[in-house]
């Protein structure tokens, strides 16, 4: 009776609501009963009673500014103290507090990068909604107690994490983007058609895609062009790709491309897009990959494209020996062993060094084209070794535990991608083509990543895998015993399950500062300070650590056999003649294993005299330039990244670091 009569005489009704919309509406608990049903499928006549509630409360308030989100605030509070939670979660609001936004508009404008500014803003609402509604709870818990780390937290549910194309596709306009007539000799316009779909998959793919075979799929548009008129044409191409990385402050996709010595066997024979086959036009591939190298050695570091040099059994030992002058000089290009048996005929490795190969169907073209891995989650292996406390038997267990988590978040992501697939969300990826759509979804990779190994390793052994033939027994005991775990759990699920010490995302100090803030500090190994911690992610030891080059090479070869999903050998050089460096490069491939060898360096580039200088100079040797003139340049993770953008993690690792002269 009393409601009714409140009702007449306008009760709540007097109030103003600031709504959503951006209007100014009548208060009307008519309209929280509706949100309850229609948002948190609450039963009508609890979602009646609980907007009652919610407007009494707002009457005894008092309130002089009533807005949309102080009304749902309430409402959560009742339907928490009500014991709804998952109805509280269904209905809860995704968004940025004031304060952060402010924080964050400052980052931006300190940056000078607007871009940076929306492209975080908007990822912290789909990161949420990753949180409260796609993952299961459990899962979820464990990312935010730092056990495990959903990479790309924003784009779980929407999109890949990486992804290999098919250049042959790209190059043909067989997709939905608008493309420039490609004609005999005009390399610029395929250079323009890649650039042009590179830009426009960055929707689909968080952080990684790979154009494979280069070189070889260019060639027949360079004939007849002179090697500086095919340079030329590539600087533009390099330099566009390394701004458009730097302007979104290293937090967009990176592009990578693989370069050929040779015409490999398993293209040699294709059909080329204007006449006869790739074989025939080995000396216009041979002049492409000519032309980048001497682009990369020219002094600039790029952060992107990445620049994979594969070394096959047949390779043009010139260029191999340019490729390592430029390396010298200016950072890039990486190398990678494709001799190897288990490389199979092609191995695909992206930016961040996640390998695609051929033995998920038995068919390269299937395994490494036009597949990526779909999505990554990296495990805290320290923590897994400080809950094992000495135990063998507890280690497996903790960290099969973790995979187990990861398993039913790739599920989640398998599903999501599927559904959006199917709704046309991702209409590049789910174009037709004769074969089926562009993207084979089926042979897409999910990839658990161990961060912290060497830690882990050091904290359940007593010393870091190079250390003793224990610590490295049981490291390659742990990555076998994971893998033949994967293989099962393959099967069972029907997902492509890979192990990788390569993650595309660096969880390490959220990892360690976790682990210090919850665990025993004195048990817990860490690289960094204790209020600038991180972990490593090179597999058997932190870099600032000398390890002899043999003990290293050996260890890597064993460890990147059983890491499928991605892997380097991470060399910081001095020094070295580039003689002396492919000889070093060529014995690790042979004699070794090694897969995958990135040599890096820190460099200074002054901005008065436009001159780089190997090492972290204060001042510049030319002219004498100090202070923002200089620009220092390092290799933290897969990346060349300048000064400007390291991290204070980075920071500290990248002044820490242990490097060999190879003279």
């Amino acid at each position: 009776l009393i409601s009714t009569l409140e009702d007449t005489a306008g009760g709540a009704r007097s109030l103003l609501v600031r709504t959503s919309r951006l209007q100014m509406e009548p208060f009307n608990r008519a309209k929280i009963a509706e949100a309850l049903e229609r948002e948190a499928g609450v039963p009508r006549r609890i979602a009646v009673d609980i907007a009652k509630e919610a407007e009494e409360r707002i009457l005894r308030l008092n309130v002089k500014y009533l807005t949309a989100p102080l009304i749902r605030e309430i409402v959560n509070t009742i339907l928490i103290e009500r014991g709804l939670e998952d109805y509280r979660h269904s209905l809860t609001r995704l968004g940025l507090p004031v304060h952060d936004v402010t924080n964050l508009i400052k980052d931006s404008a300190r940056m000078s990068s607007p871009e940076y500014l929306y492209r975080r803003a908007g990822e912290s609402i789909l990161a949420e909604y990753t949180l409260l509604k796609a993952l299961p709870r459990h899962v979820a818990d464990a990312h935010l107690s730092g056990s495990i780390n959903v990479s790309d937290l924003p784009g779980w549910t929407l999109r890949l994490n990486s992804l290999h194309h098919d250049l042959r596709s790209l190059l043909a306009g067989r997709l939905p983007i608008p493309m420039p007539r490609l004609e005999e000799g005009r390399l610029h316009r395929a250079l323009k058609a890649l650039s042009t779909a590179l830009m426009a998959y960055e929707s689909h793919v968080a952080r990684e895609q790979e154009l494979g075979f280069f070189n070889v799929m260019l060639a027949p548009y360079a004939r007849g062009l002179k090697l500086e008129e095919v340079k030329e044409e590539l600087r533009s191409f390099i330099s566009e790709l390394n701004w458009r990385l730097l302007s979104a402050r290293l937090k967009g996709c990176v592009p990578s491309i693989s370069l050929e010595l040779c015409v490999p066997k398993v293209v040699a024979s294709m059909e080329a897009p204007l006449g006869g086959v790739y074989a025939d036009y080995e000396e216009e591939a041979m002049a492409i990959a000519e032309a980048l190298i001497e682009l990369l050695g020219e002094g600039r570091v790029y952060s992107a494209p990445q620049v994979v040099v594969k070394v096959r059994g047949a390779f043009n030992e010139e260029l191999l020996l340019k490729a390592h002058e430029a390396t010298l000089r200016c950072g890039q290009p990486s190398y990678v062993n494709m001799s190897l048996r288990w490389q199979g005929d092609n191995a695909s490795y992206a930016a961040f060094f996640t390998r695609l190969g051929p033995e998920w169907r038995g068919d390269w073209e299937l395994d490494t084209l036009r597949a990526g891995c779909l999505g990554e989650v990296s495990i805290n292996m320290p923590r897994v070794a400080y809950e094992a406390e000495g135990s063998d038997s507890l280690f497996m267990e903790a960290l099969l535990g973790r995979v187990e988590l990861a398993v039913n978040a790739f599920t989640v992501k398998r599903d999501s991608v599927s559904e959006r697939l199917r709704e046309g969300l991702l209409p590049l990826l789910s174009h037709q083509l004769d074969d089926g759509p562009y993207l084979r979804l089926e042979e897409c990779s999910y990839n658990l990543c161990l961060v912290g190994l060497p830690e882990a390793i050091r904290m359940h052994v007593g010393e870091y895998p190079y250390e003793s033939r224990r610590a490295a027994s049981f490291t390659l005991r742990v990555l076998k015993s994971l893998s033949s775990h994967l293989e099962k759990l393959s099967d069972e699920h029907g997902l492509r399950l890979l192990t990788s010490t390569s993650p595309s995302e660096d969880p390490s100090p959220r990892f360690a500062s976790t682990d210090l803030s919850r665990l025993d500090r004195s048990r817990v190994v860490h690289q960094g300070s204790k209020d600038k911690p991180y972990y490593s992610l090179d597999p058997i030891a932190p870099r600032s650590a000398y390890v002899p080059l043999r003990r290293r090479a050996k260890l890597d070869g064993m460890i990147h056999a059983s890491t499928p999903g991605g892997h380097l050998t991470s060399i910081d050089v001095e020094a070295s003649r580039p003689e002396r460096l492919m000889e070093v490069t060529l014995r690790m491939f042979r004699e070794y294993g090694v897969a995958a060898i990135a040599y890096s360096r820190t460099y200074t580039h002054c901005s008065s005299c436009s001159s780089l200088h190997a090492g972290m100079r204060a001042k510049c040797p030319k002219c004498g330039s100090t202070g923002r003139s200089l620009t220092h340049y390092g290799r933290a993770d897969a990346l060349y990244k300048p000064s400007t953008m390291w991290s204070l993690e980075e920071r500290d690792a990248l002044t820490k670091l242990y490097k060999y002269e190879l003279e």
